[in-house]
């Protein structure tokens, strides 16, 4: 978690460094490509793979607010002529970001949460779609159904700032919901992926993804 905060806090800080010399806009810039640069190496060490638009999509919330920060910030280097007044308008800055990060990856909810959030309370069939399969696998048996969306009601999320999930290695399932109409589900080894703006990461270890994993490998055998 300290990891995670101090990523956009450097991002902001390093950019506001690097704009000194060059127009104000260029802060919210610097920003924007420190932070989104960050997030493209730590995809590409954890999972080998990453995805520009993926990382801003997922990321597009956090980065506004970054950028309004370095703003800020940039603003306050530039006009406030008193070091002292510069030095204590920026440590208030850096402070509040940090708690706006330690907040955002404060929110938890559990997968059964999450179920009774997104999908069909009558959902009778998953649909397990994978490149590597000879053809996509259909779930319909009520009970393999309900141990996939209650066996691990209880497993923890974390949404927001750190959560990735690299569609390479993610199972991938189609499923009901709520409302009407399909919605996919990425499930990764170290979180889960509804869409672009909803990532969540796992906080201990994925067993979801290992059941959905052992499926897998007997549809392949």
């Amino acid at each position: 978690m300290l990891v995670n905060m101090l990523v956009p806090v450097l991002a902001v800080l390093l950019s506001v460094l690097a704009s000194y010399n060059f127009k104000w806009w260029t802060a919210p810039v610097f920003t924007f490509i420190t932070y989104v640069g960050f997030q493209l190496i730590a995809d590409l060490y954890t999972f080998g793979v990453a995805s520009l638009f993926g990382i801003i999509g997922a990321n597009w919330l956090h980065i506004t607010v970054l950028i309004i920060f370095a703003t800020a910030i940039r603003f306050a280097v530039t006009n406030f002529e008193k070091r002292k007044t510069k030095i204590i308008y920026v440590t208030g800055m850096v402070f509040v970001l940090a708690m706006f990060d330690l907040i955002a990856q404060a929110q938890t909810m559990t997968f059964g949460e999450l179920v009774d959030e997104e999908l069909s309370p009558t959902l009778s069939e998953i649909t397990i779609l994978d490149e590597r399969l000879r053809e996509d696998i259909v779930i319909d048996d009520e009970e393999t159904i309900h141990q996939i969306l209650n066996d691990y009601s209880d497993m923890t999320l974390r949404s927001g700032v750190g959560a990735r999930v690299s569609y390479r290695d993610a199972i991938t399932i189609e499923t009901l919901r709520r409302g009407g109409g399909s919605t996919r589900m990425w499930i990764g080894e170290s979180g889960i992926r509804l869409s672009l703006n909803h990532v969540y990461r796992v906080e201990d270890h994925n067993e979801l993804y290992d059941f959905l994993h052992e499926i897998m490998e007997e549809e392949l055998e």
